[in-house]
């Protein structure tokens, strides 16, 4: 073999090994993806309001498990370990906390706050008394007899518009009444549906037994009104008593 062929053969084998005296060029790698970033901090495990625009409630005399959800920019969400965020309330009197742990004394409303880094939420909050059975004694002097304007879609033509909260489920006790409607006078205790809609009313008469008590669910507002075939005019009264 001539030196010429030795040379043509050496760069053919060199070609077809990769091993040509040049090295491949070699593609950088890929840097790692970048975390998502935080934009949105909510609370969570706190019980649902009765009504859109009333605060949750607690009662006194409990302790409640609370917890806050992050949410990212790439649309993810995750739970926030309880070590890495801090709570508070506006007033330690009232319930404080211990960890993620809220523990309510005494009746009042505050704010409850957690914070992680530069991200904060907050909630309104009210605590009820403790006892298992609330009394109501509620009085008006009605002297418009038109229609009136309701807080809520549910809205009877006439007569007093008592709202009241029932958390637990139980018994509605009507104690005594002054209804000065005439012809038919009934009283009424009306269930409401979260956004204020009607849902269900029990008939509430003082001297009837079947109709002086009325068993309802819990975890509802519900609103005492006044009816009769005449407008309900004048000085109003009620006393009754609903689980808390």
């Amino acid at each position: 073999m001539t030196r010429r062929a030795k040379v043509i053969l050496i760069l053919a084998v060199g070609l077809a090994t990769g091993s040509g005296g040049c090295s491949a060029p070699v593609s950088p790698s890929s840097p790692p993806p970048a975390s998502p970033a935080m934009t949105n901090l909510a609370i969570t495990g706190l019980p649902e309001p009765l009504l859109f625009d009333v605060p949750s409630s607690v009662q006194a005399g409990r302790s409640y498990t609370v917890g806050a959800i992050a949410s990212f920019d790439d649309g993810s969400t995750a739970a926030v370990k309880a070590s890495s965020v801090t709570w508070s309330t506006t007033d330690p009197t009232v319930a404080s906390f211990s960890g993620n742990t809220l523990q309510a004394f005494r009746e009042g409303a505050i704010r409850i706050v957690v914070a992680d880094g530069g991200f904060t939420a907050s909630r309104d909050l009210t605590v009820r008394p403790s006892g298992a059975i609330v009394r109501e004694d509620r009085n008006e002097r009605i002297t418009s007899c038109g229609r009136r304007v309701c807080p809520y879609p549910y809205c009877p033509a006439t007569g007093p518009y008592w709202l009241f909260p029932v958390y637990e489920g139980g018994t509605i006790e009507l104690v005594s009444v002054k209804n000065p409607g005439w012809g038919s006078p009934s009283n009424y205790v009306t269930q409401l549906s979260p956004k204020g809609e009607y849902a269900r009313s029990w008939l509430l008469l003082p001297a009837n037994p079947q109709f002086k008590t009325a068993s309802v669910p819990g975890g509802f507002m519900y609103v005492f009104t006044m009816n009769a075939d005449l407008s309900v005019c004048g000085d109003v009264a009620a006393v009754w008593t609903h689980p808390n």
